[in-house]
């Protein structure tokens, strides 16, 4: 398998102002992945540009969460059409970067932290 395809992590804070002028969002990548930095405050914005379906993509948990609950991933379903945001991501649950797996190239993926 290649490698993940890497997301950029854009600040984001109460002292600016973000703007579409950000790179453009980033196709989901269902054969090899992605890949984004979290420091624990990272949110992704996800926009299912499928008119007609639904697309799915889970976000990889990086340890268990007690003893005998071996959970390992969160799944998350964008309506048709739909933009929509989630996070943010503890770094002791998801660890310091977040593994996401979408199941369609008609997501299209960005991700913004909240801490400074």
């Amino acid at each position: 398998m290649a490698a993940r395809t890497q997301l950029t992590v854009y600040p984001t804070s109460r002292e600016i102002f973000l703007t579409d002028t950000l790179a453009p969002s980033v196709a989901g990548d269902a054969t090899n992945f992605m890949i984004c930095n979290n420091d624990g405050g990272t949110y992704l914005e996800v926009v299912n540009t499928d008119g007609g379906a639904s697309h799915a993509f889970t976000v990889l948990v990086a340890r268990n969460v007690d003893t005998d609950l071996g959970v390992t991933a969160r799944s998350f379903t964008a309506p048709a059409s739909a933009r929509g945001r989630t996070g943010i991501f503890p770094v002791d649950i998801y660890g310091a970067q977040l593994l996401i797996n979408p199941t369609s190239a008609l997501l299209f993926f960005q991700a913004f932290s909240a801490i400074q």
